[in-house]
């Protein structure tokens, strides 16, 4: 028996392939190192802008006890990519960003 995935669950899974090798590519992550990016939500930063937040999960900081977590920011509106700063990573550590409902 064939399932048929749904035209809106291809298109979100689309989108999100899309964005990760936009991350892959702007922040120069090479295939095989072992980086892995995680999806953690949409929000709406400080700055008023909404960006896609992915941890960044690097297995050269795998014994590290502190610090600030890593976080690559993609725009909702033009898909650029960025490293978040101390503070956005901050709050999205405590997540005290409001969530965007755009999914």
């Amino acid at each position: 028996m064939t399932v048929m995935t749904p035209e809106w669950e291809r298109i979100m899974k689309d989108e999100d392939l899309r964005r990760r090798q936009i991350i892959r590519d702007k922040l120069g992550f090479q295939k095989g190192s072992g980086i892995r990016l995680l999806y953690k939500g949409a929000y709406l930063l400080p700055n008023g802008k909404g960006y896609y937040a992915y941890t960044i999960i690097d297995p050269s900081m795998k014994d590290r006890k502190t610090g600030l977590i890593p976080y690559a920011l993609v725009s909702v509106y033009n898909y650029s990519c960025r490293k978040a700063i101390g503070d956005e990573c901050l709050g999205l550590m405590a997540d005290e960003f409001p969530h965007l409902y755009i999914d």
